[in-house]
């Protein structure tokens, strides 16, 4: 039936009326078999008509048809349904064609909403146990959050793009990717001083999350030091003492001290990069930072 009306759609708003009609049903409904042939007919013709309004040049700007496709994907991630099925047909590569699309066009055209909707969509999926079995997603997905991260956009959607990247570091065999793909761009976020509002505190923290699970990784250490993370974790570390520090800015740069030390911590957990950090002024910062905060309790 869906697939069907999926097919009979003529505009917009009639497209608009089938996905409405799917989201209800696997939103609230747990009468179907995702084996079933009529539910792998609907997907590849989810896929068909989503890869036929994407084609469209003011998809991004006004069309809200791709807002319901993507709504519908991110139900079925949300409860892992078909998930298999939806990898076999090639939906993420097509989201990601669609995205890389979006990312082309000047801003103008751009749909602020729209964007989320993939991000949320992209992050769904890296949540679920499907995704860490598809290597060959990750190296696709990291390479995304990067660029959307390198854009600098609006907080809650580069907050979305650390947490697709953070789940990426949470697989071990893929850690390496957000290193080649990510690792200025966090370093970049995480030295920046503007700090004076929750959100940008948040994208901080964020950051900082992503860079002490790979930090955890001892494998991955040297190339952390060898690249300079020592840079932007001393600049974090000594931001609280500094005199240009604004007093409303105070407290999240001492939360954000504090995740700074927990990556050298890892790091100094190794004993081939004790010296690289001596020689990094990490050692001094640690040590004038310790300093000063003793100074202020007495």
């Amino acid at each position: 039936q869906f697939s069907s009306e999926l097919r009979a759609s003529k505009d917009s708003a009639s497209s608009a009326q089938a996905l409405d009609s799917i989201l209800h049903y696997f939103g609230s409904s747990t009468d179907f078999d995702p084996l079933s042939d009529e539910f792998r007919e609907l997907i590849g013709e989810l896929t068909t008509q989503c890869t036929r309004v994407s084609s469209s040049p003011q998809i991004f700007q006004t069309d809200s048809t791709l807002t319901g496709y993507l709504q519908v994907f991110f139900l079925l991630l949300s409860r892992e349904i078909g998930i298999d099925h939806l990898l076999e047909v090639g939906v993420f590569e097509l989201l990601r064609t669609i995205f890389e699309t979006y990312l082309s066009v000047g801003a103008e055209s751009r749909n602020h909403n729209i964007e989320l909707d993939f991000l949320q969509t992209f992050w769904m999926f890296s949540s679920t146990t499907s995704f860490e079995k598809s290597v060959e997603v990750h190296q696709m997905y990291s390479q995304i959050a990067a660029d959307v991260f390198k854009r600098r956009s609006d907080s809650d959607i580069q907050t979305l793009s650390l947490k697709l990247l953070m789940n990426i570091t949470l697989i071990k065999s893929s850690r390496h990717l957000v290193i080649s793909n990510a690792f200025e761009g966090l370093c970049e976020c995480i030295k920046d001083c503007q700090i004076e509002c929750q959100s940008k505190f948040t994208v901080k923290d964020q950051a900082l999350k992503v860079m002490n699970n790979i930090s955890a990784d001892s494998s991955l250490q040297h190339s952390l030091v060898d690249r300079g993370v020592c840079g932007c974790l001393n600049a974090t570390i000594s931001r609280p003492f500094s005199a240009s520090e604004e007093e409303n800015s105070a407290p999240f740069s001492g939360q954000l001290a504090l995740s700074a030390v927990k990556v050298v911590k890892n790091l100094a957990l190794n004993k081939e990069l004790k010296l690289a950090l001596v020689v990094a002024g990490t050692a001094d910062v640690l040590m004038e930072s310790a300093r000063r905060a003793c100074e202020q309790v007495c």
